[in-house]
């Protein structure tokens, strides 16, 4: 779990490995420490790297920790704020969550029409209500890196000349670019996040949802409902 600043528990930078299996805890504390091995006089016997966080910040997540329950439960008033009232906004749609499912609300994720222009939705809650739209998930997706040009999610491997060195799966829709990843790349194109932070009051998610309704309607097509 990430501890990055923007996540609902925070240490200001650095994440924690949760686990039930004994071999994956003690694996992880070598990781941590440039695989270095107390019980054989800290000799490296993984390969690891410096991932320890400061008795400082590890002392805020302490902190925050004990917090954790009220910061979700503000997280989810808000969300449910969100909930109620943009459904009433023309042209964008929240995310629904599956059943039996429990949401600690890291994103409040929503979904534009595809006529609306995200960036000119973005622009305008800006520019004219203040309004940032500035914690989206992901635009830029992994298949698109430049490192995925080379290393693809199945395993192959790209030389400098573009040709295959190896593969793993034979007949893999990598070998298919034309068919890319339509869900991730919908979702890149059409969704926004609203803000949700702990101490958000609900006459501020108000004023959030009454000027994306200002905004959509200014964007949408005459006599569009």
């Amino acid at each position: 779990f990430s501890f990055f600043p923007t996540k609902v528990l925070t240490t200001a930078e650095g994440g924690i490995v949760t686990t039930d299996d004994e071999q994956v805890y003690r694996k992880s504390q070598l990781i941590r420490n440039h695989g270095k091995n107390p019980e054989l006089g800290n000799r490296m016997t993984e390969l690891g790297n410096n991932l320890r966080i400061s008795e400082v910040t590890a002392l805020l997540g302490v902190n925050q920790m004990r917090k954790a329950a009220e910061i979700v439960r503000e997280r989810q008033r808000t969300a449910g704020f969100y909930d109620r009232e943009l459904p009433k906004v023309a042209g964008v749609r929240p995310l629904e969550l599956g059943g039996n499912v429990t949401s600690g609300y890291y994103k409040y994720v929503a979904y534009l029409d595809e006529d609306l222009d995200r960036a000119q939705v973005k622009r305008l809650m800006k520019e004219r209500h203040g309004v940032s739209l500035t914690g989206e998930v992901y635009v830029d997706l992994c298949h698109t890196e430049p490192l995925w040009e080379r290393f693809t999610y199945c395993g192959k491997q790209r030389a400098a000349d573009g040709s295959v060195v190896s593969h793993r799966w034979p007949g893999c829709p990598c070998d298919q670019p034309e068919a890319g990843f339509p869900g991730s790349e919908y979702i890149a194109k059409h969704h926004i996040c609203l803000p949700l932070y702990p101490g958000l009051t609900e006459a501020e998610a108000a004023y959030v949802v009454g000027s994306l309704d200002q905004t959509l309607r200014e964007l949408r097509p005459a006599g569009r409902s």
